[in-house]
């Protein structure tokens, strides 16, 4: 393995996550290319969902706690939005398996029962919508096959983020700005730089990733979880690692990484006993735990066109010019028409032999190439535009002499040597085949639809 550009830690914190946000993003993307309709109806559901959590979570904090209704409103989006609830609600409408326990809320707020008759009741409201939905577009036995496609290739609650490609790529780019401020190769501007970031320096570089969240990445055969939900024990002292004789091997490192931070943040759960108190906390242990974590990440996210610092850049930047064009493709054609072709595609796979499958397929593509919308429109141009507005709009970030955005976009940050340049003649030639590296089957289709 060669030694990174960057040896500071504030790269080896941030770049496993981004290489996760990235696909994430492009794995979202991909069921989006295939049910565009449906993708904005979860994302529906997905908000009744939401609305009908806080509520339930506020009644039974206004029950229990005697708190204003300020504070139960702060408690309890930080257990909807930062412990994650509704992800893991989210997994249990796929899944219908509720395998990990939340001691905060075990111990404060609800009981065993009560957690799993919330999600039941979330449950049933996803599937009526889904049912509704089938009913809607006449799909047959849509329902039914929704569970298999999502459990073959998808995990629900990754598909549907609260954040933006967009936000994303201004937020990674301040951080990569900010690596080029302590210790790396590169020469910037005739100065070899060698300092390494604080404590602080870190926090405050990699700060602006926490609205993001992590992935949840569940594999459909193994899980991570503590014993059973049994209201007569108390929280378990264990978690454990299931894992499925049949699991792909390729999902191990996942698993394993995602393990291992379970392990950590149940850790610190357990010592504070569900309250604020601040966790003791064991460094040694902290330290092999994260040296541990960057072996595991760098396995879970091998893909090769990741590796480098500036790929996910380049990547950020392929997804938002993806994105212009499905908008104007799929989103501005027959986008129902569309994925009607595509469940018939679905269909058609299901069923081995037909006589007239190589017709009925032509038939279905053909279906497909009529729901586009074709305007000719020049969407390389049209991002680079996109690019420069998002730069001069952000506090953070300097252009620098920007005249106007048609070569050549150069930027910075306030106090740091290295200034960052976008091309538009590299752009042109690199995105294409970024897309087709990062989803060869689903993204560089609709390119080229």
């Amino acid at each position: 393995m060669s030694n990174p550009v960057f040896d500071h830690e504030i790269y080896r914190i941030a770049h496993p996550v981004m290489q996760k946000l990235v696909k994430q993003a492009v794995k979202a993307r991909e069921f989006q290319a295939t049910f565009p309709n449906l993708y904005n109806e979860l994302i529906r559901i997905r908000d009744v969902i939401l609305r009908q959590l806080v509520n339930l979570l506020t009644e039974k904090y206004k029950e229990r706690k005697s708190l204003p209704i300020e504070q139960i409103k702060i408690e309890v989006e930080i257990i909807v939005f930062g412990r994650q609830l509704l992800n893991h609600v989210m997994g249990y409408c796929q899944t219908r398996q509720l395998v990990d326990e939340d001691i905060f809320l075990l111990n404060h707020l609800l009981q065993p029962d009560e957690l799993t008759s919330i999600f039941e009741e979330l449950y049933c409201i996803f599937w009526e919508n889904i049912k509704s939905y089938e009913e809607w577009t006449q799909f047959p036995n849509f329902s039914t096959n929704l569970k298999r496609i999502l459990n073959e290739k998808y995990f629900l609650p990754d598909l549907l983020p609260f954040w933006d490609i967009k936000s994303l790529f201004l937020d990674y780019l301040k951080i990569y700005i900010e690596y080029h401020n302590f210790k790396n190769s590169k020469d910037i501007k005739g100065t070899n730089i060698t300092q390494v970031p604080s404590y602080h320096e870190v926090r405050n570089a990699i700060k602006g990733l926490k609205i993001y969240g992590t992935p949840l990445q569940k594999s459909t055969k193994s899980f991570i979880g503590c014993s059973p939900l049994d209201a007569n024990l108390p929280p378990s002292k264990f978690i454990n690692l299931h894992l499925n004789l049949e699991e792909d091997v390729s999902n191990l490192p996942v698993l394993l990484s995602k393990f291992i931070h379970e392990f950590m943040a149940t850790r610190l759960d357990n010592q504070r006993n569900g309250t604020d108190a601040q966790p003791i906390i064991d460094n040694k242990v902290s330290e092999k735990i994260h040296s541990l974590s960057i072996i595991l990440d760098d396995c879970a996210n091998s893909l090769e066109v990741l590796k480098r610092a500036d790929a996910i850049l380049t990547a950020l930047i392929s997804l938002i010019y993806y994105d212009k064009i499905f908008e104007t493709k799929i989103n501005k054609g027959n986008i129902q028409q569309f994925e009607s072709a595509n469940y018939s595609k679905f269909m058609l796979s299901e069923i081995h032999g037909s006589a007239n499958q190589t017709i009925i397929e032509n038939a279905i593509n053909q279906d497909r190439r009529n729901s586009i919308n074709h305007t000719g429109m020049d969407y390389f141009s049209d991002l680079f535009q996109t690019l420069y507005e998002l730069l001069e709009n952000d506090k953070d970030i300097k252009t620098i002499k920007p005249k106007k955005a048609t070569i050549f976009i150069t930027c910075g940050m306030r106090d740091i040597l290295y200034e960052h340049t976008f091309s538009k003649a590299s752009l042109s030639k690199g995105l294409n085949d970024m897309v087709k590296n990062l989803s060869p089957e689903n993204l560089y289709e609709i390119i080229n639809l």
